[in-house]
């Protein structure tokens, strides 16, 4: 569990296959396979679960987050793409739209 505690101190994400692997390389069983049953057992019996990072728009965002400041970076970058490619005015919505979106979740999680 040192391994797993050292990880998760340092913030870092731990998959089931990396566990799966550290329990590999650590048991001298040559026959032990780490299957996923063993993972299934392995935590429950430490009481650990799986979960997703998300990074979606509705969650709250931190006291000192800048909107107007991240708004201001995001039309720069519009404007940046759009000389850069010469996207006519009119094309701007249809092509840059998920664009944003994308952006935006990226600054929120920045």
């Amino acid at each position: 569990m040192t391994w797993l505690d050292d990880h998760r101190k340092m913030g870092n994400a731990v998959t089931g296959h990396q566990l799966q692997h550290q329990a590999r390389r650590l048991n001298s069983d040559a026959d032990f396979k780490a299957s996923a049953g063993w993972l299934r057992s392995f935590k429950r019996r430490h009481s650990l679960s799986s979960r997703v990072k998300t990074y979606s728009i509705s969650q709250k965002l931190p006291a000192d987050y800048k909107v107007e400041e991240k708004i201001i970076q995001f039309h720069r970058y519009v404007i940046q793409l759009r000389e850069r490619h010469k996207y006519p005015l009119d094309d701007i919505i249809n092509k840059l739209i998920f664009m944003f979106i994308g952006y935006l979740l990226i600054f929120i999680h920045n």
